[in-house]
């Protein structure tokens, strides 16, 4: 993805004269379909979200369910070392 990003900057600079809804159309054209799927249920409006987003989808990730226990874990462990400082 950041390839496709850093060229899509290059391109960029030699449309200085786009509007940032044409912009975005063009980055958003250039995108895999779940990508392009992602920013159209996400309601990003300018090319800077757009890009964020993108890096974050792109990058593997650990499942959903295994960041909320983690979280949760993390969350529990903090409340206990909280709760015996305070004894």
């Amino acid at each position: 993805m950041s390839v496709y990003i850093k060229k899509f900057n290059q391109f960029l600079v030699r449309c200085e004269n786009e509007s940032n809804v044409v912009v975005l159309s063009r980055f958003h054209s250039g995108l895999r379909e779940d990508l392009r799927r992602e920013l159209f249920a996400r309601d990003v409006s300018t090319l800077e979200q757009a890009i964020q987003l993108v890096q974050d989808l792109d990058q593997p990730q650990v499942s959903l369910f295994t960041r909320r226990i983690n979280y949760r874990n993390v969350n529990k462990t903090t409340t206990l070392k909280s709760q015996s400082n305070q004894s």
